[in-house]
């Protein structure tokens, strides 16, 4: 006979529910319901026929039963439904990581962060609609704003690794391994500096354990780091950052993490990365052009620092492999340990010149120590070659070939440096600089040690005397391994050397060449040198080359040869500090990229298409150049006080020199122009002036090269689109408060309307499906997110370009009655930095 479950909790188990320890988030009475059914399923079992559990023991089971407790975000929901519109696999990283937050609260900060919830997931604060505010509402203290940024950093973080939805990772590696050797496209990433940073590195590094303790599903970790991250935020001050403290907090977050997602893929089944994955390449304290600051022994410093985190990453394989004991991995051991040494002594060194001031430069020099790491990775490889022969499916045997598969591409270095400097200085050998001179001195004697840089890169590379005179000085100073990279940075440029790389600055040179231009140079370089490999500097937004992964992978798409048999890109700043802060994501990155690299062919530009380009620059190109030249389009940003307030605002933090005086768009750094032509800021773009221009001749060609699937015409066209949609002239106008009778704001304004014509006929408008993609992205959805979530999303963007816009408002209101500024610049800094960090769920590839 089969009986209650409920009966034998009243009779049997005498287990009264008010004398039993109440937890402090309780189910509600449904879920207890629920708990009970499920007992009752397991009464019917033990009382079955098959009988594979006696009564006594299920009897015993119940009695022990805990109650199950809410979490603190859970309880926060109920009745708000905060969550309801969220792809569930995001939700549930999204929540581990509140409730980690949450339980760092007191009492009051908590509710608090129950306003900022409001606030970002249902637009509302305090029970009105935020666009219902007045002027003193919508002046939110900064502990408010801070809770709000940590909900999109959240936000952000959960985007990441609900991106595996979109990752078939054994139908990638199984493409990959049967793939032609000869087919292979390799890429080489290179981390630069960003002069932007959004978040603090003590922000990144509370976000990077945030991460791991989601990996190792270690709640108490987790709770930890969100602590550190609350505390960071609290300690948060915008100041410019040390080189040395960029190379010590970026390194030690991308180059483990970058070591490990290659072993993933390895481990899942990838047979060999190493034809893949080139080395790495670093610009952070080799980068020399221009950078104030930049002083002889922080290559010294990096190049140690790189050994240690590459080696330390090593030894914890072997660690967790429980081989330390083993005779050959002893050997290894030890040779691991004069590596460490030496990588210790070049810091110490480094230091005592640099920051202890205990030693001159010519000492510097002189106390360098000798030490062969070529020699030390060539006895490594031989005991693994030894383990290796053997051929036993050991332990020992397969965590060798891993050692060995990383070797093959980070050896003992980690990453590589790539020296960049002025090509104006670079002029006469006799009159060169005496700092350029102690730059290659120092890495003439790294690069004799062990490489620790592979390229000499020229920025603003005009002629081959510069090429000549680098030449000269390699050979001067006996600089071994390095190839010369001369940098293009403008049209008229183009590289005539012998150089095997060709290195295009497209993130720069297209705030002042417009996307035509930038992307005829690469085409028209690749015809010249067709057996050089392009070297592509890719920024992060859509103003710099980035973009949503979708974008970015159609770019993939109309890449040339040059471009894609060895792909090498830089990865800047905020995007790697966001791609590559755990092991899961950079993985993903990492194989997403890798595989849109080497699934398309290569596009094979006709110079047919590349004079239709040039006839279409005529048109727009020429004229969108000629009125970013003029007074009255410097005027429509200049003088408006509330765009130059979050100019001049925006320069906080990060690698460059303190912000110019924001008199001058065109003389603006690149970055700050690409943010000043934004949805973050202007909400205008001059790239969206004089397509009214456009002749129903050039139209219908663009037609005709979308509908026969052109490549690069799509992307082109892809980029456009979101550019129109990200730009709200009305908000432009209403809110931030652009002059609309200047004649550029209406030439923008009517070129805008003109190309959004275009799209809509060819099927690219607003609610076409490769926009809806893009736009979602971009807003940080995932493709399957309902119209819901991507509305709620883009309602959030919206509010926080309101507040940082009242922010920069009263900061105006208070110049002009000569107040203190310092607490609204700080929370017009918190919401910039929240907006920034929307541009790094962009990337992906």
């Amino acid at each position: 006979m089969i009986r209650s479950i409920t009966s034998y909790l009243k009779n049997a188990t005498h287990l009264y529910q008010a004398s039993r320890y109440l937890p402090k988030y309780l189910l509600s009475e449904n879920v207890k319901e629920k708990q009970l059914r499920e007992n009752d399923m397991l009464w019917i079992a033990a009382n079955a026929d098959d009988k594979r559990c006696s009564i006594v023991e299920i009897q015993k089971f119940i009695q022990e039963e805990p109650l199950l407790e809410q979490s603190p975000i859970r309880l926060m929901d109920l009745g708000n439904n905060y969550f309801r519109h969220i792809n569930p696999r995001k939700k549930k990283t999204m929540l581990q990581l509140l409730d980690a937050y949450i339980d760092n609260l007191t009492q009051e900060e908590t509710q608090l962060f129950q306003d900022a919830l409001s606030i970002y997931f249902d637009n509302t604060y305090q029970g009105k609609e935020m666009e219902n505010l007045t002027c003193e509402e919508k002046d939110l203290p900064e502990s408010l704003l801070w809770h709000i940024y940590s909900l999109m950093i959240f936000d952000r973080l959960s985007s990441h690794y609900a991106r595996y939805e979109y990752l078939d990772q054994f139908r990638i590696i199984e493409y990959f391994n049967q793939r032609d050797k000869q087919k292979i496209n390799r890429v080489k990433y290179v981390f630069t500096s960003h002069p932007t940073q959004p978040n603090s590195l003590t922000q990144l590094i509370a976000i990077s354990r945030m991460l791991q303790g989601i990996e190792q599903n270690d709640y108490k970790y987790l709770k930890y780091a969100a602590k550190l991250f609350i505390q960071s935020n609290k300690q948060r001050v915008f100041n410019k950052v040390s080189y040395i403290e960029e190379s010590l907090i970026y390194h030690s977050q991308y180059l483990p993490n970058l070591i490990k997602a290659v072993a993933q893929a390895y481990e899942l089944g990838l047979q060999n990365p190493e034809l893949y994955f080139e080395t790495p390449g670093t610009w952070l304290t080799f980068d020399f052009d221009n950078h104030p600051g930049m002083e002889i022994g922080i290559m010294t410093f990096t190049h140690g620092l790189t050994i240690d985190l590459t080696i330390q990453q090593y030894k914890e394989y072997i660690a967790e492999a429980k081989l330390e004991d083993n005779e050959d991995f002893k050997k290894i051991l030890e040779l691991y340990q004069q590596a460490l040494d030496y990588s210790k002594n070049i810091r110490d060194l480094s230091d005592k010149f640099r920051v202890k001031k205990e030693i001159s430069l010519e000492e510097f020099y002189q106390q360098m120590p000798i030490f062969n790491i070529k020699k030390i990775e060539d006895q490594i490889n031989q005991i693994l070659d030894h383990i290796l022969a053997k051929n036993d499916d050991s332990k020992e045997y397969f965590i060798a070939l891993k050692l060995k598969k990383l070797y093959s591409i980070f050896r003992l270095t980690g990453v590589l440096g790539q020296i960049r400097l002025a090509g104006e200085d670079l002029t006469d050998l006799n009159s060169i600089k005496p700092m350029i001179k102690n730059i290659f001195k120092e890495i003439s004697l790294l690069n004799a040690n062990g490489q620790a840089a592979d390229m000499v890169i020229i920025a603003n590379f005009k002629t081959q005397s510069q090429y000549d005179l680098v030449n000269d000085l390699i050979n001067k100073y006996k600089v071994q391994n390095v190839e010369i990279v001369p940098l293009l940075e403008t049209f008229s440029s183009t590289n005539n050397t012998d150089s095997k790389i060709t290195m295009i600055a497209s993130s720069d040179t297209r705030q002042r060449d417009g996307l035509i231009l930038t992307e005829l140079r690469n085409m028209r370089e690749y015809k010249r040198n067709p057996e050089k490999y392009i070297y592509m500097g890719q920024g992060i937004t859509p103003e710099r080359g980035g973009g949503p992964y979708t974008l970015i992978h159609t770019k993939y798409q109309a890449l040339t040869r040059a471009q894609r048999k060895r792909h090498i890109r830089t990865i800047q700043g905020h995007y790697f500090t966001s791609e590559f802060a755990s092991e899961d994501v950079a993985f993903t990155f990492l194989l997403n990229g890798l595989s849109n690299i080497n699934y398309s062919d290569d596009f094979e530009p006709s110079y047919e298409y590349m004079d239709f380009l040039f006839e279409l620059d005529n048109v727009i190109g020429v004229p969108q150049r000629a009125m970013q030249k003029t007074k009255e389009y410097n005027d429509l940003y200049v003088k408006n006080q509330v765009v130059r307030t979050m100019v001049e605002s925006f320069n906080f933090a990060g690698s460059r020199e303190i912000a110019r005086p924001f008199e001058s768009i065109k003389n603006q750094r690149a970055i700050v122009q690409a943010y000043c032509n934004s949805d973050r800021c202007s909400f205008t773009h001059p790239e969206l002036a004089y397509w009214d221009r456009v002749p129903e001749e050039l139209i219908n060609k663009i037609a005709t090269y979308y509908y026969n699937n052109h490549p690069h015409m799509k992307y082109m066209l892809y980029m456009y689109a979101l550019m129109a949609r990200r730009c709200d002239l009305d908000f432009a106008k209403q809110e931030v408060g652009l002059d609309s009778t200047n004649p550029y704001f209406q030439a923008i304004q009517k070129g805008r309307a003109a190309l959004m014509k275009i799209l809509d006929q060819l099927g690219l408008g607003d609610n076409s499906t490769p926009m809806i993609a893009i736009w979602k992205q971009h807003l940080g959805c995932q493709l399957q997110s309902m119209n819901m979530e991507v509305n709620q999303k883009f309602s959030t963007f919206r509010t926080l370009n309101q507040l940082q816009l009242y922010q920069a408002k009263k900061m105006v209101k208070q110049g002009i009655l000569e107040t203190d500024v310092i607490a609204s610049q700080r929370k017009l800094r918190i919401l910039q930095s929240t907006l920034a960090n929307m541009t790094s769920f962009a990337g992906k590839g």
